[in-house]
């Protein structure tokens, strides 16, 4: 696959390996690593840089933050099912 820079992020052929802050989202900043086709078929994803606007981190963050309390109240409420 030929992956580069510039190139829109497309989630069935490639995968995020880091968020960048940047002017627009999801445009491909760097190729980690080559992705691999066999016909039509991925046998193994890009890993890329994505860019991602400021407002669209700070979105991300928060989400990932509500996702970790809502984790570690199911985590409580399993250890009081064990008792």
């Amino acid at each position: 696959m030929n992956t580069a820079p510039g190139d829109a992020f497309d989630e069935k052929s490639m995968e995020v390996g880091e968020l960048v802050v940047g002017k627009k989202d999801g445009v491909v900043v760097e190729v980690e690593w080559k992705g691999y086709r066999i016909g039509e078929k991925v046998t193994r994803r890009a890993r890329v840089k994505v860019s991602a606007t400021e407002e669209t981190m700070k979105k991300a963050q928060e989400e990932e933050k509500e996702e970790g309390e809502a984790e570690e109240v199911v985590e409580e409420e399993e250890e009081e099912e064990k008792k």
